[in-house]
């Protein structure tokens, strides 16, 4: 199943930086980080709110658009009545980037939310980019997406 794939290759680029910065590093610039816009607020408001999603590509419609611009992309959800934003960071299902999410934190007023965050590292580096909210995603207790 593509979402079994999906989680292998992610633990596996996960697995693959651990040393390349070290946890204390990636805990002291978190505890720096500015507080995040409210997640729960920007889509708990009166009337309708929806979460935009950012994003190159996806496994089942393959390419979406290339060379994203996020933050353009980020702007236009914005000025459209986007209450908040998915920003997707895996290059190779999704078409996303670290560096996408990190343009579109210092880019866009709204709040956002980054998907696949499996360890302690990947959550502290979300809480220095002052991400609002993470999705993790855990196997059902089948063993099945």
């Amino acid at each position: 199943m593509i979402l079994d794939e999906i989680l292998t290759h992610k633990r596996a680029e996960v697995a693959a930086r651990k040393g390349q910065v070290h946890p204390r590093d990636v805990a002291a610039a978190a505890k720096d980080a500015p507080p995040p816009p409210s997640f729960r607020r920007a889509i708990a408001g009166p009337g309708l709110s929806f979460i935009a999603e950012i994003k190159g590509s996806s496994p089942s419609a393959g390419t979406i658009r290339n060379g994203v611009d996020a933050v353009a992309v980020a702007r236009a959800y914005e000025a459209g009545g986007a209450a908040a934003l998915s920003v997707l960071t895996d290059a190779r299902y999704f078409g996303g980037s670290w560096e996408s999410l990190h343009d579109v934190s210092r880019g866009s007023g709204l709040p956002w939310r980054q998907q696949l965050a499996h360890v302690a590292r990947s959550a502290h580096l979300l809480r220095r980019l002052a991400t609002c909210c993470t999705i993790h995603q855990a196997p059902h207790p089948t063993n099945r997406w």
